[in-house]
């Protein structure tokens, strides 16, 4: 069974009566399993929580401002954790279709639609990082498209097993922070501001990718714009569909051409990076152990004693004037350098 409730920001017939503004109780439903309401006032909304039992699918359009003004339905906030099995979820809906709403922010009573498989946000106002995306754990399917986002960089700790994501219609200019969704499949990243292959070359470590979308973003504008993308993913070009076409064998052959320079280039790099740190890298002194060391001292020791040891006698001649053999004269004498001694 489904229930669709709309309003109209126009007045009824010729009477003064805006219907957006009239008040409706839903709580004589029981077995509702989709939900749709579009241009109401969420307070003029009563019997809510009585729906959260069966409701599977949720639609709300031009009617909320926050995800908490349905998601608390009666709360105006979220009580301590110590309390929050006080809230009754939204268990079992599994489609959430928030677009063409007013939202700026995504607050903490998004957890609340915890087995959302389906989260579609288009159409709102969404600019900064996308908040509280990790308590859908079973979220597969995301929506982002037509929102004022320009920065993805946290998304691989949110949205870790996203297989549909929708970011066209944004203000993107890379794609650094999709380069660990791994189980990513669909990609829409048309109507952006990508602008430089460079931008998107994240995206050739995503194993299960297999449809992306670039479409009206700058970089389509580059000379073999398609074969360049396709060497980014290398050995899983020909698995690839671009822009909603496979490559063809021409294509697939000169990327395959630039995709083996681009990686003999960086391993090159590699090689190079490792020699200057090798020279670069100070040499460690040999550490001694303790029975080196030890054998070292006794070495002293004994050469200490044997000096100690040595006669007296020795030691003098050790610091007599050098002796000097003169064989110029027929008989052989022997001088000292100053005094001949006899």
């Amino acid at each position: 069974m489904s229930c669709q409730i709309v309003g109209s920001p126009d007045s009824f017939g010729t009477s003064t009566i805006k219907t957006q503004f009239l008040s409706f109780d839903v709580s004589f439903f029981k077995s509702v399993e989709e939900l749709e309401l579009d241009c109401v006032q969420m307070n003029q909304i009563t019997g809510i929580d009585n729906l959260k039992k069966t409701v599977r699918r949720l639609s709300i359009h031009r009617s909320l401002a926050s995800i908490r003004e349905i998601a608390l339905s009666s709360l105006t906030e979220i009580p301590p954790s110590s309390n929050e099995w006080l809230i009754s979820t939204w268990k079992f809906v599994t489609h959430l279709d928030l677009s063409k709403n007013s939202l700026h922010l995504l607050d903490e009573s998004l957890k609340l639609f915890c087995k959302t498989e389906t989260l579609d946000l288009s159409y709102n106002l969404l600019e900064t990082t996308i908040d509280h995306l990790q308590h859908l754990h079973f979220l597969q399917n995301l929506n982002l498209s037509n929102n004022r986002l320009h920065d993805v960089s946290d998304f691989n700790a949110r949205v870790g097993n996203i297989r549909s994501l929708d970011l066209s219609c944004n203000e993107l200019i890379t794609t650094d922070g999709l380069s660990r969704l791994y189980s990513l499949i669909t990609l829409n990243l048309s109507s952006n501001k990508l602008d430089s292959i460079k931008n998107i070359e994240s995206l050739g470590s995503l194993p299960c990718l297999e449809n992306v979308s670039l479409k009206n973003n700058p970089l389509t504008r580059i000379v073999d714009y398609r074969i360049r993308i396709f060497a980014v993913f290398h050995n899983r070009a020909k698995d690839v569909w671009l822009d909603g076409q496979m490559p063809d064998q021409r294509e697939l052959d000169r990327a395959a051409v630039i995709s083996a320079m681009t990686r003999a280039k960086q391993n090159e790099a590699a090689q190079a990076t490792m020699l200057v740190k090798k020279v670069l890298s100070p040499t460690k002194p040999i550490p001694l152990s303790s029975s080196l060391l030890r054998q070292k001292s006794n070495a002293d020791m004994k050469s200490m004693h044997v000096a100690s040891s040595c006669p007296s006698n020795l030691l003098i001649i050790e610091k007599q004037p050098d002796v000097v053999l003169d064989t110029t004269s027929s008989n052989t004498t022997l001088s000292t350098d100053e005094t001949n001694i006899s």
